[in-house]
C-alpha cells in the first residue's frame, strides 16, 4: 500500500493499492457513510442521445461518492464501491445518482471519514509495512499428490493441487520412475511460475511424509540453484491442503525466516482454545464480556475478525472502536484476523471477538 497524501485534521487519506492484499485491506478500511473520490468510467448522455436513448459511451470522470456498499471480488482482483454521487463535473448531470467505482491494483483513491479509528490507521500502517516483507511458499508433497500455497501476512492462497496416478515401483520400475519425473516436473512448473511472479519469497518449505519431499527439494534446487539457501525440508502427514496448515501451526516458516501474520493468528487462536478447554478463566468472548474485561484492565490481547469490524452497525463500530482504544491505552494488544483464514473462521464461532486475559476475573 502506498500513502499518497494524509490530512487527518480534514479526515482524508489518499492511497494506492499495490497488490491483492492491499485491496483486501481497503475492503476492511472503507465503510458505509465514508466519502471516496476516484477516477471512474461513467455513461455520458449528450444531445439527441438522451431523447433517442441510443448507444451511450462511457468516459473517464473524477467522482465523489457517499459509500453505501463495498464488495471484494478476489477472482477479478477488484474492489467495487457503490454509493450516491455527491461531487461530479457539472456537464454530466450525475449528482444524486447511484454509481459503482471499480478499484483495481494501482487505482488512486481518496477516503474521507468523520473519524479515523486507531485500529483502521494501524491496519493501513501494517499494509504499508507488509508490502516490504517477503512471502513464503509451501509445497506439501507425497507420491502422486502435491499442494502449493503462497503465504502472505494476512492470507493463505492455495495456488494449485496436483494429483496424479503413480504406478507401483515393484510392478514396473521404469513406468514408476517416468511417472515420478512427470509429477515432479508438473509441480515444479507451478512453483517456478509463482516464484517468478512474486519474486520476494524469503523461504520455500517442502513438506510431506517419507522421502518424496527430500527428492523433490533436491530436484527443485537442481532446476533453480538460486533457491539453495531458501529451501527448508520438513515433515507433514500428507501432500494435501491440511499439510499446509500443519506447517504453519508448527511455526516452520518463522524458524527459517520472519514470522508471518497468519502463523501468529494460528498460535493465538490455539492458545485461546487451549485456555478455554482447561477452564482457567483467563479468556473471554462475545462483545459484552470482552468489554467488561477491558474496563477492568484484564485484557492482554484482543482477537477480532475483520468481518466483525466491517459488518457491525455504526453504533457497534463506535463501541468496538472504544473497546480497542481502551485496550491499547491499557497496554493490551489488538490482533485483527482475516475472517476467511482457518484461525479467523474459528474466531467467528465465538462471535468474532475474544480476549486472552492477564488474570482470572472474579466471576469467570
Amino acid at each position: 500500500m502506498k500513502i499518497v497524501h494524509e490530512n487527518l485534521k480534514r479526515g482524508e487519506i489518499t492511497l494506492i493499492p499495490e497488490n491483492l492484499d492491499d485491496l483486501w485491506h481497503l475492503y476492511n478500511v472503507i465503510t458505509p457513510g465514508d466519502i471516496v473520490y476516484a477516477k471512474t468510467l461513467r455513461k455520458i448522455e449528450r444531445g439527441e442521445e438522451v431523447k433517442r436513448r441510443k448507444k451511450v459511451e462511457k468516459k473517464p470522470v473524477y467522482l465523489g461518492l457517499k459509500v453505501e456498499n463495498v464488495d471484494f471480488h478476489e477472482f477479478t482482483n477488484r474492489l467495487r464501491i457503490k454509493g450516491i454521487i455527491i461531487e461530479a463535473p457539472d456537464n454530466i448531470g450525475a449528482l444524486g445518482s447511484y454509481h459503482t467505482i471499480n478499484v483495481n491494483i494501482g487505482t488512486q483513491i481518496k477516503i474521507i471519514k468523520e473519524e479515523w479509528p486507531t485500529f483502521i490507521l494501524n491496519r493501513i500502517k501494517e499494509a504499508v509495512e507488509s508490502a516490504r516483507r517477503p512471502k513464503a511458499l509451501i509445497v506439501a508433497i507425497e507420491e502422486g499428490e502435491a499442494t502449493i500455497a503462497v503465504v502472505g501476512d494476512y492470507d493463505i492462497t492455495i495456488v494449485a493441487q496436483i494429483i496424479q496416478s503413480i504406478p507401483g515401483k515393484r510392478l514396473n520400475s521404469k513406468y514408476h520412475d517416468e511417472a515420478i519425473k512427470k509429477f515432479f516436473s508438473d509441480v515444479f512448473k507451478v512453483v517456478e511460475e509463482n516464484i517468478r511472479k512474486a519474486n520476494n519469497f524469503s523461504v520455500i518449505v517442502v513438506a510431506g511424509p517419507g522421502f518424496v519431499k527430500d527428492h523433490f527439494s533436491e530436484y527443485l534446487v537442481s532446476k533453480m540453484s538460486e533457491l539453495s539457501g531458501k529451501v527448508v525440508v520438513d515433515s507433514a502427514s500428507s501432500g494435501g491442503e491440511n499439510a499446509v496448515y500443519e506447517v504453519l501451526r508448527r511455526g516452520v516458516i518463522s524458524k527459517a525466516a520472519e514470522k508471518m501474520r497468519v502463523e501468529e493468528e494460528l498460535e493465538l487462536i490455539e492458545e485461546f482454545l487451549k485456555r478455554l478447554g482447561q477452564e482457567r478463566g483467563t479468556v473471554s468472548y462475545g462483545m459484552e464480556n470482552v468489554e467488561k474485561a477491558v474496563i477492568l484492565g484484564a485484557v492482554d490481547t484482543i482477537l477480532i475478525t475483520d468481518r466483525k469490524l466491517r459488518e457491525s452497525s455504526k453504533e457497534e463500530r463506535k463501541k468496538l472502536d472504544e473497546i480497542l482504544r481502551e485496550t491499547e491505552k491499557k497496554r493490551g494488544k489488538v490482533m485483527i484476523f482475516a475472517a476467511n483464514t482457518p484461525a479467523g473462521k474459528q474466531l467467528e464461532n465465538f462471535g468474532g471477538i475474544a480476549a486472552l486475559l492477564r488474570y482470572r476475573l472474579p466471576d469467570n
